[in-house]
């Protein structure tokens, strides 16, 4: 038996009645008509770029294929009666059909048991499958994700309610990120998921992507939020997170024995290679010679410091503000304009949306150098490489360290940021920092952050205050 969940507001026995699927799905099963619904919430529960896809989800056909062979039949009687929603858009090997459940049947999740032993069979099979190469990894990660990791659910509930009742009603105080504004309805019903699993204790799905190669679990899906109702063996727990991350990582594309490594260390060969490739070199020592070139320039100094102080965002926005006459930014804002240095196509510049990146190629052009050069011909290279710099350094060094030097110490990561109980911060702090230091050469800011009930009430409070008063 595998526990799944469907729609809150889709009745299967009624609908079965009503329609009859049997007649034109042959064969025709209730488990997997169930499964597909399962899917629409799951996937953005598991995924958070989906939860700015305005509710569509991609149904990828090679995995569905596996486990329901007639998937397509079950889709479009879905669709045909009113249940869900198609984009109708598919360009082969590069994008599947696009679905959502029609607004009537969006908001809610309710436990369903598959029981069907052969589809039990194949299900599990294919979970298997997608965690391939991830089963054995990082034991001294999964071992504390166990009973002790307890939500609390009244506060829980009384959060995720209030804040898509607040977002429905006002839908200009959503989240917004790059990608788009994200949907009340879809962190909704991902919360109502993970709730339910954190209530059993279900923490068995772990994922270790293939292309930053991140650890993926429970808690890292868990909304951000959300993880301020949570403790260990009844503890308060404490996340360190570097601050400026992500730049603070790119120090390392400036140091050239990074590259003879990269040349050489499974992690990063084929990036390496590819990036040697797209950039016509012959011979990939005349890359590594533009780096140290670029490191006496006095705009990758600045970028080195300010970056490393923690205040790059900081400054940023003064720079933003002196050049555009722009009065306030907030941080997610700003994150939101580094990332378009970061990972956008060097040929996205000049225009009316790229403002941050003009600024901050006028600003540290060394540095837009050496970034443009990485992702020439491909954009994810630069975004991969620095996954794959903090996925190594996270996971593999300090968490590591952590295991071996203090064994009985709980530890959790949230890809850049790690998390201990509180008493065990210290201890943390100092292995975080003399690792960083080894390998980037010198520690980062370290920001520290307590997960507890009152951070609910008071973003709730904050997303009260900003509700707009009346006309």
């Amino acid at each position: 038996m595998i526990k799944i969940f469907i729609p809150e507001k889709i009745d299967l026995e009624e609908l079965e009645r009503k329609i009859e699927p049997k007649e034109f799905i042959k064969p025709y099963k209730k488990d997997k008509l169930a499964y597909l619904l399962h899917l629409f919430n799951h996937i953005p529960s598991c995924n958070k770029r989906y939860v700015c896809s305005n509710r569509f989800v991609p149904l990828n056909a090679e995995i569905l294929q596996d486990s329901i062979s007639n998937y397509k039949q079950y889709l479009d009687m879905l669709v045909k009666y009113g249940y869900a929603e198609c984009d109708n858009s598919y360009i082969k090997g590069e994008k599947s059909r696009w679905y959502r459940l029609k607004s009537d049947y969006a908001v809610g999740i309710k436990p369903y048991s598959i029981t069907d032993w052969t589809f039990c069979r194949n299900l599990e099979l294919i979970f298997d499958k997608l965690q391939k190469g991830s089963k054995n990894k990082y034991p001294n990660l999964k071992k504390w994700l166990n009973e002790k990791l307890e939500m609390n659910m009244e506060a829980a509930d009384n959060f995720i309610t209030q804040d898509y009742m607040i977002k429905t009603m006002y839908p200009e105080l959503r989240e917004h990120k790059r990608e788009g504004f994200k949907d009340p309805i879809t962190q909704f019903n991902a919360a109502c998921s993970h709730m339910e699993k954190y209530a059993e204790k279900n923490f068995n799905h772990f994922i270790v992507d293939t292309s930053g190669l991140r650890f993926h679990s429970l808690l890292t899906n868990t909304r951000k939020a959300l993880r301020n109702a949570l403790t260990y063996d009844g503890k308060e727990i404490t996340s360190l997170d570097i601050r400026n991350s992500q730049p603070y990582f790119s120090r390392l594309l400036f140091n050239k024995s990074f590259w003879e490594y990269a040349s050489t260390n499974k992690r990063y060969i084929k990036l390496y290679n590819q990036i040697i490739y797209n950039n016509h070199y012959t011979d990939s020592p005349i890359m590594l010679q533009t780096i140290p070139e670029s490191l006496a320039a006095l705009d990758v100094q600045r970028y080195m410091d300010l970056v490393v102080s923690g205040d790059f965002y900081e400054e940023f926005e003064k720079e933003y503000i002196k050049e555009y006459g722009v009065p306030h930014f907030s941080r997610a804002e700003l994150k939101a304009e580094m990332f378009l240095v970061l990972f956008s196509d060097n040929r996205f510049i000049g225009q009316h949306n790229t403002k941050g990146k003009d600024l901050f190629k006028k600003l540290f052009p060394n540095v837009y150098a050496v970034f443009k050069m990485i992702k020439k011909g491909d954009k994810t290279l630069l975004p991969l490489l620095l996954q794959r710099i903090e996925s190594d350094i996270i996971l593999n060094d300090i968490c590591a360290v952590m295991a071996e030097k203090h064994p009985s110490v709980p530890v959790f990561t949230i890809h850049d940021s790690v998390a201990t109980t509180s008493e065990n911060i210290p201890v943390l702090k100092t292995v975080m920092e003399e690792r960083l230091k080894l390998r980037m050469g010198i520690a980062p800011k370290l920001k520290a952050e307590t997960w507890c009930i009152s951070n609910l009430h008071k973003e709730l409070e904050e997303l009260k205050a900003r509700i707009p008063m009346a006309a």
